[in-house]
C-alpha cells in the first residue's frame, strides 16, 4: 500500500515524491513535506531544481512532522475532534 510507504518514509525524517493521483498528494505538497511527480523526468527536474537551502527546510518540516507522526498526534486529535463533535463530556 503507497499510503503506508509514504507514512513509513516521512516518520523515518525522509522526504517523498508521489505521483499525482495518490489521496495524499496535495496534503504533500501543502505541507512541504515532498513533491508530487507522475514520471521520471519530472523527478529528475525536481531533484535538478532544489538547492541545498530548500532541502534542510524541508526536511526540518519533515522532522517536525515525523515527531507527530510518532508521538501518535493526529490519531489523538481525531479522537479529540470526535468526542467534541459527538458533545461527550
Amino acid at each position: 500500500n503507497i499510503s503506508h510507504k509514504v507514512s513509513t518514509y516521512l516518520t523515518a525524517g525522509i522526504p517523498v515524491i508521489v505521483p499525482s493521483n495518490l489521496s495524499t498528494a496535495k496534503f504533500i505538497v501543502d505541507q512541504g513535506l515532498g513533491f508530487m511527480a507522475d514520471s521520471l523526468e519530472e523527478v529528475h527536474a525536481i531533484v535538478d531544481k532544489m538547492n541545498l537551502q530548500e532541502y534542510q527546510e524541508m526536511t526540518n518540516r519533515i522532522k517536525t512532522f515525523s515527531y507527530l507522526l510518532k508521538e501518535g498526534y493526529f490519531t489523538k486529535k481525531l479522537l479529540v475532534d470526535a468526542i467534541y463533535h459527538l458533545g461527550i463530556d
